[in-house]
């Protein structure tokens, strides 16, 4: 493939640039999939969702859309149960390759996050928003679309946990890095001054991540049950709807965690991606 690029140097004269670039092609299914970056295709994807939602689609347009690409993922992707070229039958949830098995995932943050759900925010704030991930590069488009939590324990291990309501625990430090907001939860368990380190630990750690990032990110720190903690807790899919010891618990838990977990997680309609994903793929 070659591209020519036309202008006008300094000087007003005129200058023609030739780049070429090779693709490579191959015959094989197989081979094509493998040779798939799962990064650079999930960037692409926010972006081209993104990009469309800038239009000034609506916040169901916009699910919708992701509801389709998330499908079409699962169902070209996916694991095949023929073996013949000519007729490919899919299974009901269909297992994708190691390497693109994080797309379903990417593609349920974003579908409820502020860039496209239906967030309570100004249309200003999510159009700036929309804009910087357009101009963003790849880690940071995937971090607008799909933050990174990492967590604290007691014991001060640091781990890094999914984005579901199942790692609020009391006895937990939680550090989210959404590149334009970075936030700083700490559990009833570990709010005390006992604990001021690791969260200084925390904020420090987020200066250092958005020292270079332009608008700066905003840096937010809250405590679990106060009103400020809805800014993280919003951001956690409500994984807890799958039940906290059935085989889709992402985290192990022992019987006091799920009884405390219990006690505190209210029912929500929200489906959680394991909801989502099962309802997507239903004939």
């Amino acid at each position: 493939m070659q591209f020519t690029v036309c202008y006008r140097d300094w000087h007003h004269q005129p200058v023609r640039r030739v780049v070429t670039r090779r693709l490579r092609a191959t015959g094989s299914w197989e081979s094509f999939v493998k040779s798939v970056d799962g990064k650079v295709a999930a960037a692409m994807m926010v972006k081209g969702l993104v990009a469309d939602a800038q239009r000034g689609a609506s916040p169901q347009d916009n699910q919708a859309a992701v509801d389709a690409l998330a499908r079409a993922v699962c169902e070209r992707f996916g694991s095949e149960r023929s073996g013949s070229d000519s007729e490919v039958r899919f299974q009901s949830e269909p297992e994708l390759p190691s390497h693109l098995a994080a797309l379903p995932l990417l593609l349920y943050h974003l579908r409820r996050g502020p860039l496209l759900g239906p967030v309570v925010q100004s249309s200003d704030d999510c159009d700036a928003l929309r804009s910087e991930l357009l101009r963003s590069d790849r880690a940071a488009t995937l971090r607008l679309a799909h933050p990174s939590l990492l967590g604290f324990s007691a014991r001060g291990d640091l781990e890094e946990l999914p984005l579901d309501s199942t790692v609020l625990l009391s006895e937990r430090i939680l550090f989210l890095d959404a590149h334009s907001q970075i936030m700083v939860w700490s559990g009833a368990a570990v709010s005390g001054p006992a604990f001021a380190a690791y969260r200084s630990a925390c904020l420090a750690r987020g200066a250092a991540a958005g020292r270079w990032r332009l608008p700066q990110p905003e840096l937010m720190a809250c405590r679990e049950g106060s009103s400020a903690a809805r800014w993280i807790t919003a951001r956690l899919q409500p994984a807890h709807k799958d039940g906290l010891d059935g085989p889709q618990s992402a985290l192990p838990l022992s019987a006091e965690q799920r009884a405390e977990l219990s006690a505190k997680l209210l029912p929500t309609d929200e489906p959680s991606f394991q909801e989502w994903r099962r309802n997507l793929l239903k004939r």
